[in-house]
C-alpha cells in the first residue's frame, strides 16, 4: 500500500536502523570492558544516526497529518526560500548534536567554564600554539573539542534566528505560533548550555540540554512541514 517514495523512504530507514545496531556494538567494543569510557567518534555517529531516524520518522508523521481531506493542485513557490533556510537550519542543529556528543565523550564541559572566553583567550591553547597540528589531534583535544561546540552552537542560533526573522517579514501568519516558540526554544536551548558550563555541567542539566536539541530539531521539523502544507493552494483545474 506504500507508494514508491514511502518505499524508498522505509528502505532507507531500514537500513539506518541496522546500521544504528551495529553502531551500537562498535561503540562498545571502543572501551566500557576495560575503562567506563567509549570512543567519542563512535559515540557521536550513534547519536547522530538516532537524530536522523527520528528526524525521518517525524516528518513522515508531519506530512501524513493534515486536517485538509482534499489533496491540493497547486504549490506557490513563494516560501521556498524560508523552506530550505529551515532544512539549513535543521542540518546546523543536527551537526552542533554530533558536536555535542564529542564534547560529552571527552568530558571537554569541565576543560573551561568560563563564557565567551577559554581561559584567558577566545581561542583554546591549542589553537594559540605555532606548530600546526593534524585534524585528528585537533578533534582529541579537549579545549578545541568544546571550542568547536561553542563555534557551531553560536552559528546555529544566530542561523534560526535570521531565518524566522524572515519568516517573520513574510506575514505568512498561519505559522507565527511556531515562528515564535522556535525563537524562544534556540535562545533558551543556548542560554542552557552557558549556564551549565558555568556550572560545570550538572548531569541534570546535562540531560536537559540534550532534550533541548531534540525539542529545538522537532519544532524545526514541524514548522517546515507547516510552511509546506500550508503554502498547497487548491486552484480548480479547467
Amino acid at each position: 500500500m506504500f507508494d514508491s517514495n514511502e518505499k524508498k523512504i522505509y528502505t532507507i530507514l531500514l537500513f539506518l536502523g541496522s546500521f544504528q545496531a551495529f553502531m551500537g556494538w562498535f561503540m562498545v567494543q571502543s572501551g566500557l570492558s576495560d575503562r567506563p569510557d567509549v570512543s567519542h567518534f563512535r559515540l557521536s555517529a550513534h547519536l547522530l544516526i538516532a537524530f536522523i531516524i527520528y528526524s525521518i520518522l517525524l516528518d513522515m508523521f508531519c506530512k501524513n497529518t493534515s486536517i485538509n481531506a482534499d489533496k491540493p493542485n497547486y504549490f506557490t513557490t513563494k516560501y521556498n526560500s524560508q523552506i530550505a533556510n529551515v532544512k539549513i537550519s535543521i542540518f546546523l542543529v543536527l551537526l552542533t548534536v554530533s558536536s555535542g556528543a564529542f564534547v560529552s565523550g571527552t568530558n571537554a564541559g569541565w576543560a573551561y567554564n568560563n563564557f565567551p572566553y577559554m581561559g584567558d583567550s577566545f581561542l583554546p591553547p591549542i589553537l594559540l600554539q605555532e606548530s600546526t597540528y593534524p585534524i585528528h589531534k585537533l578533534f582529541n583535544d579537549i579545549g578545541f573539542i568544546q571550542f568547536f561546540h561553542r563555534i557551531l552552537a553560536t552559528l546555529t542560533l544566530i542561523y534560526v534566528l535570521i531565518t524566522f526573522f524572515y519568516l517573520y517579514k513574510s506575514k505568512f501568519k498561519a505559522i507565527y505560533f511556531l515562528s515564535t516558540m522556535v525563537t524562544i526554544i534556540v535562545i533558551s536551548q543556548y542560554l542552557l548550555g552557558i549556564i551549565m558550563l558555568k556550572l560545570f555541567v550538572p548531569i541534570h542539566l546535562g540531560l536537559s540540554h540534550q532534550l533541548g536539541s531534540l525539542i529545538l530539531l522537532s519544532s524545526l521539523i514541524i514548522t517546515k512541514c507547516e510552511i509546506i502544507k500550508r503554502r498547497a493552494i487548491n486552484r480548480p483545474s479547467f
